[in-house]
């Protein structure tokens, strides 16, 4: 069986809320984009209406063509619609519902194309926007959107919590609200919530991970792992790789430019914020210069001259191993 086209099955789904075949989900679906405009009430009070009038003899699913029914509706009054909503429905379960009343629904479509807005907290979305640019947000939040990187924002935007969905790079500015926190999300599994602050997102196909704080508090939270760490200023986390555990190292003030700052950090600490930052790896011969305090700043210096810098503050030597991979001894 083909897909149903997005507003069938809109159609589809408030029929099986008024004939009470709908899912927990599904209800809470209806039951929010009820309130989200006074138009949609009109729209299921034609449902209503279309469901309790006699259904003809001849009306069934083997008799009705409900995709070319469909069709012939949309090309009659496609050129008066201007704009077409972003959204998505709740996924429906296939087996055992009445299609024969979807096939019927497309009677009342024309009622309620271009009157309702589409309001659901997970799923629907006012807008796209795609990068290079710098956008400001319904609530004076910017998003400082890398080049092909895209970000869009959820329909129900700081009505109960503000909600955006990140694919790429991005500088986030957030205002400051503490009843509706402001929430990123990457995918399925990770999501990043914050109140006011400002921080970095890269979250790009086939790049490591990478969220860094510049001031305020995030808190990074993986669904799958049940897992959530709070991230303050100067903090970042590395993941390599989808499900891999991720690295959280400090004193870093920006990734871009390899700038870290280090007052009195123990040599353990430092060499784990350079290894994450340079992508490299240390091994160190005396464990107990791990212990050793060093202040230094570091901005976007080459991994050669960080090398320089630590022999000469440790006191030490450091070796070429492998490629990435250094001794100090």
């Amino acid at each position: 069986m083909s897909e149903l086209h997005p507003d069938e099955a809109l159609y589809s789904l408030l029929c099986k809320y008024l004939l009470n075949e709908a899912d927990a989900v599904e209800r809470q679906w209806v039951d929010s984009w009820l309130q989200g405009n006074t138009a949609n009430k009109a729209v299921l009070d034609g449902v209503r209406k279309m469901l309790n009038a006699p259904m003809p003899a001849q009306f069934s699913s083997q008799t009705v063509d409900t995709e070319a029914s469909w069709q012939r509706l949309l090309n009659t009054i496609q050129p008066e619609v201007q704009e077409t909503p972003v959204f998505k429905l709740p996924e429906t379960k296939k087996p055992g519902f009445r299609w024969y009343y979807a096939a019927a629904a497309v009677v009342v479509i024309a009622v309620g194309l271009g009157l309702y807005n589409m309001i659901y907290k997970e799923d629907a979305v006012v807008k796209a926007l795609a990068g290079p640019l710098v956008q400001t947000l319904p609530d004076g939040s910017t998003v400082k959107l890398d080049s092909l990187s895209e970000i869009t924002v959820a329909g129900d935007f700081g009505k109960n919590d503000r909600v955006v969905y990140l694919k790429g790079k991005a500088f986030f500015d957030i205002t400051a609200d503490e009843k509706h926190p402001f929430e990123v999300r990457m995918n399925d599994d990770m999501k990043v919530r914050v109140l006011g602050t400002q921080f970095s997102i890269d979250f790009r196909e086939n790049i490591p991970l990478n969220i860094h704080v510049v001031s305020g508090k995030i808190m990074v939270m993986s669904s799958k792992q049940n897992r959530s760490v709070v991230l303050t200023p100067g903090m970042l986390l590395h993941q390599e790789k989808p499900g891999v555990k991720p690295q959280i190292v400090e004193h870093v003030v920006s990734v871009e430019k390899k700038e870290l700052s280090f007052d009195d950090a123990p040599l353990s600490a430092v060499l784990e914020t350079v290894e994450t930052v340079y992508n490299v790896k240390f091994e160190v011969k005396d464990a107990a210069l791990l212990k050793m305090p060093l202040k230094t700043n570091f901005s976007n210096e080459p991994i050669e001259k960080v090398l320089e810098t630590l022999e000469f503050m440790t006191n030490t030597t450091i070796e070429i191993k492998a490629p990435g991979l250094y001794i100090i001894e």
